[in-house]
């Protein structure tokens, strides 16, 4: 990853709290949560963080060390045990350093339980964050099996039921693909400018579209 060129050059406290204070940013190449409500800091850049999870402890850092970074990469789909929903960023940040899960679009079926400022803080958060989804295969199962009636199993793709009788493949929030129970196949509903490409990304993640 390229190094990111940072230049804090905060006038007052209140300035680094503004743009770093319930974030996600990243230190040593791992994602961290950043809260500026310490009373003990002593200067203007000083932030705490701790694991996503929170199971560490808070640890006191400069937001100028060259091992922090507000670098963060392309969000997706979140898998939480009411489903998958795709986040996105909203166009306006509101000077917010890093990841502000405040400031954050969902696409679903319905608002996950605890969507808000805590949804990009637990763990599921983070195997979006690092990209860590189950193979297609484990995903349909679980839709098969009534475990949830939707799941994620890569980062822009999510295998869902529609109804009760239809099952269909989102990329990137909307459909891209709908199983067919009569031919036991999954087809695209109809042309797209990326027909191609669709039916390429499903194949390299284990979906064979006719």
């Amino acid at each position: 990853m390229p190094k990111v060129v940072r230049n804090f050059d905060f006038a007052e406290r209140r300035d680094c709290v503004r743009y770093f204070h319930d974030t996600v940013c990243r230190y040593k190449q791992e994602f961290v949560r950043v809260t500026c409500d310490n009373y003990d800091f002593e200067s203007i850049h000083d932030i705490s963080i701790r694991s996503l999870g929170g199971r560490d402890k808070k640890v006191k850092i400069k937001c100028t060390d060259d091992d922090f970074s507000v670098h963060m990469p392309e969000l997706g789909y979140v898998n939480t045990r009411e489903g998958a929903f795709y986040l996105k960023r909203k166009p306006i940040r509101d000077q917010k350093g890093g990841l502000s899960p405040q400031y954050l679009t969902f696409h679903g079926t319905r608002k996950p339980y605890n969507f808000g400022t805590s949804i990009i803080f637990e763990d599921c958060g983070l195997q979006m964050l690092e990209n860590k989804y189950p193979g297609f295969g484990v995903a349909d199962a679980s839709l098969e099996y009534g475990v949830l009636d939707s799941v994620a199993f890569a980062k822009h793709l999510c295998v869902r039921l529609q109804n009760r009788w239809t099952k269909v493949i989102d990329y990137r929030g909307e459909t891209a693909a709908i199983y067919d129970n009569r031919a036991k196949e999954w087809y695209i509903p109809q042309p797209r400018n990326d027909t191609s490409f669709i039916k390429a990304i499903l194949l390299r993640n284990g979906v064979e579209v006719k």
